[in-house]
C-alpha cells in the first residue's frame, strides 16, 4: 500500500459518498440552526416588548380602535410622555402604526 487509500475502488467511492453526504447534512443543519436562531431572536424581541404591563394594556386597547396618545395615557393611567415612549418602542417593532390628524397622533395595532 502507498498510504493514499486502500486501492479498492468500491471503498474509495463509498468514502467519497459518505464525505459528500456528511457535508450536505452539515450544511442543511447549519441553515436550519441559522433559521431557528433568527426566529428565536425575533421572538425574544417581541417578548421583550410585551414584558411590560403598560405595553400589554396599550396593545389590548388599540386592538379595537385608534386612540390618541392623550387618550391612551389616560386609559392606561400613565403620563403622555411615558405612553409615547411605550408607543415608540411598539411602533419600532411594527406592532402598532401611527397617523397624524392635526396636532394629534393616533395609534392602532398593525393589521
Amino acid at each position: 500500500m502507498d498510504g493514499k487509500g486502500s486501492g479498492n475502488p468500491m471503498t474509495e467511492k463509498a468514502t467519497q459518498t459518505l464525505s459528500k453526504t456528511t457535508l450536505e447534512n452539515s450544511e442543511k443543519s447549519g441553515y436550519l440552526i441559522g433559521g431557528m436562531r433568527l426566529l428565536a431572536e425575533e421572538r425574544a424581541d417581541l417578548y421583550r416588548v410585551f414584558s411590560n404591563d403598560k405595553r400589554i394594556l396599550i396593545f389590548w386597547i388599540l386592538m379595537d380602535e385608534d386612540m390618541s396618545v392623550k387618550a391612551i395615557a389616560e386609559t392606561v393611567g400613565t403620563s403622555m410622555q411615558n405612553a409615547s415612549q411605550h408607543l415608540r418602542l411598539m411602533r419600532d417593532k411594527d406592532i402598532v402604526r401611527s397617523r397624524r390628524s392635526g396636532n394629534e397622533v393616533y395609534y392602532r395595532v398593525r393589521q
